[in-house]
């Protein structure tokens, strides 16, 4: 078997164009995100039970959106009793096999929670963390559908979870593990996605700059309102928007939250840290809006939604 490849990062941090990138390279094989799936699923299997196990899996959804037959003779014959973690391995080699590629990678978000047991599983895996600024974190997630929380949440969420990827991956990978961000990835791709093929052992082909003609084929039409933009070429402009669309007052709760990780990964903290009563008055509406807190309380009183303006010019 070849060296496993794990690809990570935060909601909203360019995992699905490395994803897209990464499987437009004739000798890797990168299908869409399982969001969790595999772990889940090893939690919650009867290890003996390998026929039922992969059964199970290739009846989801998410299987299902990889748009290939797999061979489930082979992905049995892969996954040993006592073993439930060889479905990772077992169905992503069936999916090189259909898509005629030698190598594969697996794409989940999830995966940030699981790298010591992900390098525990596969002590020759390879991993790939991708970072994007706190603060467009942030402010994307206003507007995603899936969005886990206000500001103020996903500033507490994307730090925690970056930071602590990165403790994981320093202790379990060490040399194993490549940090990039979405701002060098769009606004210097064959540079970037050239470190990531030295990284794991390819050469660079320029057919991943090409991968805006396979997002039909590859991403289903009910689901591309996920990602807009993702059948542009990189666009400079995806980076660093927050210093023109996010109000001072939603910058200081997320630089206030965030900093520490900011800082980390080579982000510069604005002067919009500093105190303000505007700053303050937002924080303490942030923390009262935790878990969609107004909206459950309109949706009771029978209310419309109603957008809190945070994410504006200004």
């Amino acid at each position: 078997m070849t060296a496993p490849i794990f690809l990570y990062g935060f909601a909203r941090s360019g995992t699905t164009l490395l994803t897209m990138m990464l499987d437009s390279h004739p000798a890797l094989s990168v299908p869409l995100s399982v969001t969790g799936l595999w772990y889940r699923t090893i939690a919650q299997s009867d290890a003996g039970d390998v026929n039922s196990l992969v059964d199970r899996m290739l009846a989801h959804e998410r299987i299902e959106l990889w748009k290939s037959a797999l061979d489930r003779d082979q992905i049995i014959s892969e996954v040993r009793p006592g073993h439930p973690e060889d479905i990772i391995p077992a169905f992503h080699a069936a999916k090189a096999a259909v898509d005629g590629k030698p190598r594969w990678a697996n794409m989940d978000i999830a995966s940030m929670d699981h790298v010591a047991q992900l390098a525990n599983w596969f002590p020759e895996a390879r991993f790939i963390h991708i970072v994007r600024d706190g603060r467009d974190v942030a402010l994307s997630h206003q507007d995603y559908a899936f969005t886990e929380g206000n500001y103020l949440e996903i500033a507490e969420q994307w730090s925690a979870s970056t930071l602590s990827a990165e403790t994981a991956a320093a202790e379990h990978a060490h040399n194993r593990h490549l940090t990039i961000t979405f701002e060098a990835l769009v606004n210097a791709p064959e540079e970037t996605l050239t470190r990531i093929c030295k990284h794991i052992n390819l050469d660079f082909d320029a057919a991943m700059l090409r991968y805006t003609d396979r997002v039909d084929d590859k991403i289903p039409g009910k689901r591309r309102g996920l990602w807009p933009d993702i059948g542009n070429a990189p666009q400079s402009s995806k980076t660093q928007r927050w210093r023109t669309h996010m109000r001072k007052p939603a910058r200081f709760v997320v630089e206030k939250h965030a900093a520490h990780a900011l800082t980390h990964f080579g982000y510069e903290v604005s002067a919009a840290s500093k105190s303000s009563v505007s700053g303050q008055a937002f924080e303490a509406y942030q923390n009262l809006t935790r878990g969609h807190r107004i909206k459950r309380w309109r949706r009771r009183l029978g209310l419309g939604e109603k957008r809190v303006r945070g994410s504006e010019t200004g």
